[in-house]
């Protein structure tokens, strides 16, 4: 897995005793650059990380000077920056290294912001974004993007390169949906309701999975992570006038269940683990 540390990108292997290992260092790239984010490319060879330079202007809500994108091989070798963008932050969504594309997005609090195409080269072709999309994710074979907003009953996929070409998927009955995630290993989306999960094709298809009878909370945003083989989604949610999060774990192959903890404060944020 990757993470950031000290201002550097470590890897570790998911294996007893293993030590992390430093494949990007802010410090030697540009001393006055901030960390952005990062994602990994689609064979999990490499990381594309992103960082910002402070806004010379002062307030909470000025732009940054620049922001930049850097590939990184995490068997070795210097890091390529391949854009730099005034006046943007740019959130890494992919890597696909079969067609040499980064993708990448800006956003703005108002939710309109621009979706970038990059070739390795530094080549860039952009999108203005739809309003109300706030949240991007790439499907796990790169070659899709799922998009999330304001309004809760819709969300809206593209291929990678084509976002004119993107589909919006509703709700059957205009319900509020509550997450929304690529599961791995597939094309299928998961969206939650309130009493269920559901697993979406782009194409149509949907099948649904019963979420068990949980405690009563208020029809708000869950968290949701998976296995990193798909086979089990975990879904989280804050239960009413308490501060726990209830957890529970779903088997999408039959829709058997389990809860993992009614206890902690915090939100999953799931971790990605290279197959």
């Amino acid at each position: 897995m990757a993470y950031w540390i000290d201002n550097k990108v470590q890897i570790l292997e998911v294996v007893p005793n293993a030590q992390p290992r430093v494949v990007f260092d802010l410090s030697a790239q540009a001393a006055h650059e901030e960390y952005a984010g990062l994602a990994w490319s689609s064979d999990s060879t490499g990381l594309v990380v992103a960082t910002n330079a402070p806004s010379p202007i002062a307030g909470a809500d000025a732009p940054p000077e620049y922001g930049a994108l850097r590939v990184v091989d995490v068997s070795g070798g210097p890091p390529r920056e391949i854009i730099k963008v005034p006046g943007r932050q740019l959130n890494p969504l992919l890597w696909d290294r079969r067609s040499r594309l980064v993708a990448a997005y800006s956003a703005y609090s108002s939710g309109i912001g621009t979706y970038y195409v990059i070739e390795e080269s530094g080549n860039a072709q952009t999108s203005d974004v739809a309003p109300g999309l706030i949240t991007m994710e790439a499907s796990p074979d790169a070659q899709q993007i799922l998009a999330t907003g304001f309004t809760p009953d819709f969300v809206r996929v593209w291929p990678v390169t084509a976002p004119a070409r993107a589909t919006e998927l509703r709700s059957s009955a205009s319900e509020r949906i509550l997450a929304a995630r690529w599961r791995p290993g597939t094309t299928e989306l998961a969206v939650v309701f309130s009493d269920r999960l559901e697993l979406w094709q782009a194409s149509g298809g949907r099948r649904v999975v019963p979420l068990p009878p949980l405690p009563r909370s208020s029809n708000v945003n869950r968290t949701l992570a998976f296995r990193v083989d798909g086979s089990a989604a975990i879904v989280g949610l804050p239960i009413d006038g308490r501060p726990e999060i209830y957890t529970v774990a779903v088997d999408l192959a039959n829709g058997r269940s389990a809860v993992l903890a009614t206890g902690g404060t915090a939100s999953l944020t799931p971790v990605r683990l290279s197959p």
